[in-house]
């Protein structure tokens, strides 16, 4: 089959099976991804979904039942600047913030402080450095996009300060 009939197979709604819950769905439930010659991942988007939620429960897990071992680890890994902030030094995501066991360090420090994240929230930093561990918050991530300074923003974001 070439990749042109193959394509248009599924462009005419022929349904695909999800490879981690074997469901049969259309095409249109599977999210753009580059790994396959049909442009799309392997997981469904209520899979991709449902494990980015499991990511989110293994940290808190880790934190919880770790509590008191956890907060020692990260301050063993961190330390204080002229600002105040507890500064991680240890592993950092490509995106700039702290990991420890492939997990967020700063939602680590909230969990093993205050419990679980609230849901729907994000934690963002107050004092916006991304290896800080005290200053995170819970907020919605509108208010989060919205209180992040114009310098730190991503080329492509809007800068809303600016519209008046």
């Amino acid at each position: 089959m070439t990749r042109d009939v193959y394509l248009e197979d599924v462009a005419s709604g022929i349904q695909t099976a999800c490879t981690k819950c074997g469901e049969m769905k259309k095409f249109k439930d599977f999210p753009r991804g580059s790994g396959r010659r049909d442009g799309r991942h392997s997981w469904c988007r209520s899979c991709m979904s449902g494990n980015a939620r499991s990511s989110q429960q293994k940290t808190a897990r880790l934190a919880l039942e770790n509590g008191p071992a956890m907060i020692a680890i990260l301050m063993a890994d961190s330390r204080i600047d002229k600002a105040g902030c507890r500064m991680w030094t240890g592993a950092v995501h490509k995106k700039g913030y702290g990991l420890y066991n492939s997990q967020p360090v700063h939602v680590l420090w909230w969990v093993a402080h205050n419990g679980p994240v609230p849901e729907g929230l994000v934690l963002a930093h107050s004092c916006h450095k991304k290896l800080c561990l005290i200053h995170a918050r819970p907020v919605t991530q509108a208010v989060n996009i919205w209180e992040t300074p114009p310098e730190l923003r991503s080329r492509k974001g809007i800068n809303r300060r600016a519209v008046v």
